[in-house]
């Protein structure tokens, strides 16, 4: 029984991921789809529900739907377990090398990691999302950026 207790925190988020998930689908997805199906979601959700349905009308009923949800829920919780136990393991076995690379404070690849980060979201919260969006800005958009307008004419 000593061998298990390292072994406790895994168990209880693996318990917790799937406590979340079970819930997020009986008392979320489930209403969600349902009033989607019927035209009284949000407007996108409708539009996406009857764009599928036209697919084939005939089998893609209320039913059918309701019958992905789960499949799709014990997807999400196998990936949300295998990522939990992968983590875990990689803090569990290598902490002091983790903690050490993201606390040391004379590395620079620390602060490489950091602005990395950092940027990508930044991008990936505010650069449009398709190329038709760009093209769609017109010309007065294209200009050089602040402080290189000597170079770039």
């Amino acid at each position: 029984m000593k061998n298990l207790r390292p072994y406790l925190p895994l168990f209880l988020i693996i318990l917790g991921i799937i406590f979340l998930a079970k819930i997020v689908q009986v008392f979320f997805l489930m209403p969600l789809i349902e009033s989607a199906f019927q035209g009284e979601s949000f407007e996108y959700l409708n539009k996406l529900l009857n764009k599928h349905q036209l697919k084939d009308p005939t089998s893609r009923d209320l039913q059918y739907y309701q019958q992905l949800i789960p499949q799709y829920i014990n997807r999400l919780i196998l990936i949300g377990v295998i990522a939990a136990i992968f983590f875990w393991d990689i803090f569990r076995i290598q902490q002091r090398k983790f903690k050490k690379f993201l606390l040391e404070e004379k590395s620079p690849v620390n602060l490489a990691v950091l602005r990395i980060s950092v940027l990508s979201l930044i991008l990936y919260s505010n650069f449009p999302a398709t190329a038709y969006e760009l093209s769609q800005l017109g010309r007065d958009a294209i200009v050089a950026p602040t402080g290189w307008g000597s170079i770039c004419h």
